[in-house]
């Protein structure tokens, strides 16, 4: 038998692979030890827990104000909390304990401005008869048992936050003392440390179950092994150019986790279905070179297209000004285009060393996937047939039913995962417990009112005295602390106490009362039209953070809708079917974003499957998941379609091109569907309530693709269509001809 080839780009590229298979495996092994080296030496410091608000909100510029007037804040990032059963701040161990601690705090390196109640202005003062001891008065909790060491840690402080554990853990229970550590800087470094432990777990499920698929979709262990050795060095390559980079951009923590799934479910997908073609092609009896060749210029294009979709939709991130999007977007474009570029030649040079040692290790009773051409039964091709037969019926149904699975995202609430809703056992969690019952809970994140006038004027002074008048009416705030004024004179700052959890609902709700009712009364009754109040603190940075969000989401979305529809265009030479594959797959992501809302917001068996309590979604998860869903639910589209417009370009039967197309990637679909919701169930099964529904929002997407879109209402929708499919403008025939091309037997 021989083969006629047209040449394409990705044959081209697997034939050099081929020739030079020592050389292109040496070179990668090369590069894999680099980029390993660099995440292991570097990763670190290229990661923080900080978000940035590039286009600087209010917040920001309060910050920036501070910072330019070398404000020394009234506030403490973090704070160790002391109790005893029955002992009260007037004891003297209860004081000698305090004392001692407050030393040990002050020790480590980094720590600022640690002190004790009986350290504020002097001596304590039971009585609270002078200003020092009001001050005092306030590091002790209602009980009269507990007290605060308060303390500030710099940003990116991470090993400080260990030594002050260390300590808590040193002294808890001695003497009968119980401490606690929580704040700013200690509920980052839980994020942190709670994030690895997730993303260790997920990858154990992840791995474990995605092996297991390989092996009853390949029937081999080494075929089976191949993808997974593949993911996992694109994910060690992509981790190195993250830390290299980070250098001069540094990453959100959460890059970390995206990185990792996107890596292990891109990598094992589309080894995989460049392998299935691959064993197709050498049971139809071509030699292994011949065989990789075609599967390079078939299914190794429809991995080049797929992964650009994912890139394309990662893309229009990069519009937000937001280093979360920045980062998630970087990282999964980076790991993305390491796992193209690594499956168009890598493989191709392994698969030639290979050859049939591909097969070793064949288990018993499992054929495993060669993509058989007949149309035969199967329940995809069975359901398929069943929707060609009554098209219409079965596109309403679907479509009805994806919307109404829509439906809950209408009433979405948006919250940044506060230290309530951590996971129970985390140092944050259980010494904000008690900061919550003994003091406010807010107190070591309070709203910074910055004031952007003369401090010494007259407007300011009434300003600041109104501001306290009329908070006493205000439960959500405490009392202002003293007004700090610059060391140039220029601005003032005066810190409000919150009675919630900064990152709370109610602290927003609180925050933006002060924006929208307390403040503008304020300035409005000033005798000057340039005094400037603007609010700033973490609630303030959240509540900008998502009014930023919204005010991209639109555009973010018309962007990556209108990409896609471009890419598909230029790789199907199709307006209909670039039109019609982003609709259903639009339909299938705001499905997800239904059922994410029903389980995690409203708690629709959220209890059943163990998932964090969470009173809200994260405000960046809707925008992140929108691109990672359209991109990845993309990929079987462009898997599906080219194997149906192969077909049909070959037969001229749009019906007899469908359920061909459905029947032969049926099991490998199945198979790399099955291996996406692997991956990220493991994800969805940690503790952090982010990841948890970040990886449920991507496991339900991939399978409602999966199965809805491929089974029902792609094969609806182009019966439907017929011809007018395969559809294209003359005024666009300059576009160039990339589609996939079948390969003859001669």
């Amino acid at each position: 038998m021989s083969i006629q080839l047209t040449t394409a780009a990705t044959q081209r590229i697997a034939r050099f692979c081929i020739a030079y298979c020592h050389w292109v495996i040496a070179a990668w092994l090369l590069l894999f030890g680099v980029c390993a080296a660099a995440g292991w030496l570097l990763l670190d410091s290229a990661l923080t827990t900080q978000t940035l608000l590039l286009n600087k909100p209010e917040s920001t510029r309060a910050r920036q104000l501070i910072t330019e007037g070398s404000l020394t804040t009234n506030s403490y990032t973090d704070a160790l909390v002391v109790s005893h059963a029955t002992r009260d701040v007037d004891d003297p161990v209860f004081r000698a304990r305090v004392l001692s601690l407050a030393i040990a705090v002050r020790k480590v390196r980094g720590v600022e401005g640690a002190t004790s109640v009986y350290e504020t202005a002097g001596e304590y003062d039971s009585t609270g008869g002078d200003a020092g001891a009001a001050a005092g008065n306030a590091l002790v909790g209602k009980d009269r048992r507990t007290t605060l060491i308060p303390f500030a840690l710099p940003e990116h402080q991470k090993a400080q936050a260990n030594e002050t554990l260390a300590l808590v853990r040193r002294f808890d229970g001695q003497g009968g003392f119980r401490l606690h550590q929580t704040g700013q800087a200690t509920l980052d470094n839980d994020l942190n440390e709670q994030s690895k432990r997730d993303l260790i777990y997920g990858e154990t499920i992840g791995l474990a179950a995605a092996l297991l698929v390989l092996l009853l979709v390949f029937g081999s262990v080494v075929a089976g092994i191949v993808p997974v050795v593949f993911a996992l060095m694109s994910i060690a390559i992509a981790l190195g150019i993250v830390a290299a980079i980070g250098q001069y951009f540094v990453f959100s923590f959460f890059v970390i986790n995206l990185l990792t799934m996107m890596g292990l479910a891109v990598g094992i997908d589309y080894c995989l279905f460049v392998i299935s073609r691959y064993r197709e092609e050498r049971a139809r009896g071509c030699a292994t070179a011949i065989a990789i060749e075609v599967a390079g210029r078939t299914s190794g294009k429809a991995v080049l297209f797929a992964g650009m979709t994912v890139v394309v939709s990662m893309a229009g991130l990069l519009l937000v000004p937001n280093s979360i999007f920045i980062s998630l977007a970087a990282g999964a474009i980076i790991v993305v285009l390491v796992t193209v570029v690594q499956v168009l030649t890598l493989l191709p040079a392994v698969l030639s060393l290979l050859g049939d040692r591909l097969e070793w290790g064949r288990l018993p009773g499992l054929a495993g996937v060669n993509g058989a051409r007949e149309v035969g039964g199967g329940f995809f091709a069975t359901m398929a047939r069943s929707v060609i037969n009554r098209p219409k019926s079965g596109l309403v149904l679907a479509t009805a039913g994806l919307l109404m699975a829509a439906l809950p995202m209408f009433n979405i609430n948006v919250a940044f995962t506060g230290v309530s809703s951590l996971p129970d056992g985390l140092a944050s969690k259980e010494g904000y417990r008690v900061l919550e019952a003994q003091f406010d809970a807010g107190s070591a994140s309070p709203v910074q009112i910055v004031i952007d006038h003369d401090p010494f004027s007259a407007e300011v002074a009434h300003a600041v005295e109104q501001l306290s008048l009329a908070l006493r009416s205000e439960p959500a705030f405490g009392e202002p602390k003293p007004m700090l004024v610059s060391d140039d004179d220029r601005v003032a700052l005066v810190e409000v106490p919150l009675a919630y959890d900064p990152q709370s609902l109610d602290a927003y709700a609180a925050v933006q009362r002060m924006r929208q009712v307390i403040l503008p009364k304020l300035t409005g009754a000033s005798a000057t039209d340039d005094l400037r109040l603007l609010v700033g603190g973490r609630s303030a940075d959240d509540l900008d953070f998502i009014a930023q969000m919204r005010t991209y989401t639109v555009p973010v979305i018309a962007l990556v809708l209108a990409l896609s529809v471009v890419l598909l265009t230029v790789a199907f030479r199709s307006v209909m079917i670039a039109i019609t594959s982003t609709l259903v797959t639009l339909l299938s992501v705001l499905a997800a974003y239904g059922i994410l809302v029903l389980v995690f917001q409203y708690r629709v068996g959220a209890e059943l499957f163990g998932f964090p309590a969470a009173e809200a979604i994260e405000p960046w998860l809707p925008l992140v998941l929108f691109a990672l869903l359209f991109g990845l639910s993309m990929d079987y589209q462009v898997i599906l379609v080219s194997r149906i417009q192969e077909h049909w370009r070959e037969t001229g039967d749009t019906d007899e091109a469908v359920l061909w197309g459905v029947a032969t990637t049926s099991r490998l679909i199945t198979g790399a569907a099955a291996i996406m919701v692997a991956v990220f169930a493991g994800l969805a099964l940690g503790e952090l309530s982010a990841l948890a529904e970040m990886g449920f929002g991507l496991a339900v997407a991939v399978t409602l693709d999966a199965v809805v879109v491929r089974g029902v209402l792609v094969p609806a929708a182009m019966k439907l269509l017929g011809d007018w499919n395969w559809y294209l403008p003359g005024w666009l025939e300059w576009l160039p001809d990339l589609r996939i091309e079948r390969v003859h037997a001669l």
